[in-house]
């Protein structure tokens, strides 16, 4: 997996290069990096977490350099079309691109506590250690935890302390994972789910073929199974 964005020593180093790309970038496309444009790109550059539009805009005041919202707003606006930072929908804020000049889908990690943020490939970036040490998707009113490759891990306690998650996808096939008993172990000493869907079991002789243990185990949480690429709406 790429080191995620801003994994730098030298960080006014790495303001340099972001500004010399952004340049390279801009020629090539024809555009103007303007005075104006550069010193947002500036701005989202000299700190790690993810700026409001108006945040952008009180530096910018603060400077002498405008003070009515569309200043900022078209200055990101640029910036965003021409690939040179990215717009983080759930956060409704902006941060630099760490790779402007490349074609990627850009991933974003988000610190809980302090709200930094640092980019990574997207799917491709993520998806190996992600499937390997399982992770949580938070949205629409749930917090999914999803195991991953995993066997039972007192890690698990923590992914419950920090989401609460409602439903687990738990790896429960056996021989490679956890079997259908662990994964009721997992499911009853580390977390509180009302969903329970077992994954990787009876795709081979040598896993579990059905979850009629998990099920007997878990009284009260509602274990579905559904058929591969059947839809579960919740």
């Amino acid at each position: 997996m790429d080191a995620p964005g801003f994994a730098c020593g030298d960080h006014a180093a790495c303001i340099r290069g972001a500004l010399g790309a952004a340049e390279a970038r801009c020629a090539a496309d024809g555009a103007r990096l303007t005075p104006l444009r550069r010193r947002v790109l500036e701005i989202l550059l000299e700190g790690h977490s993810a700026m409001g539009a108006y945040d952008v805009l009180a530096r910018l005041d603060a400077e002498g350099l405008g003070s009515k919202p569309p200043v900022a707003y078209r200055a990101l606006g640029f910036l965003v079309d021409h690939g040179l930072a990215h717009r983080i929908e759930r956060l409704s804020a902006y941060v630099a691109c760490a790779r402007p000049g490349t074609t990627h889908a850009p991933a974003f990690l988000i610190c809980r506590g302090c709200g930094a943020v640092a980019e990574t490939q997207g799917a491709e970036g993520l998806s190996r250690p992600a499937a390997e040490a399982g992770f949580v998707i938070e949205g629409e009113g749930h917090s999914i935890y999803f195991s991953g490759d995993t066997d039972v891990m007192a890690d698990m306690k923590i992914f419950h302390d920090l989401h609460q998650p409602d439903i687990g996808i738990l790896a429960a096939g056996g021989f490679y994972t956890m079997d259908m008993r662990r994964a009721a172990y997992a499911a009853k000493t580390f977390f509180d789910f009302k969903t329970v869907i077992p994954m990787h079991y009876k795709t081979f002789p040598v896993l579990e073929q059905n979850a009629d243990a998990l099920i007997a185990a878990l009284p009260g949480v509602d274990v579905k199974t559904p058929e591969v690429l059947e839809a579960l709406e919740f």
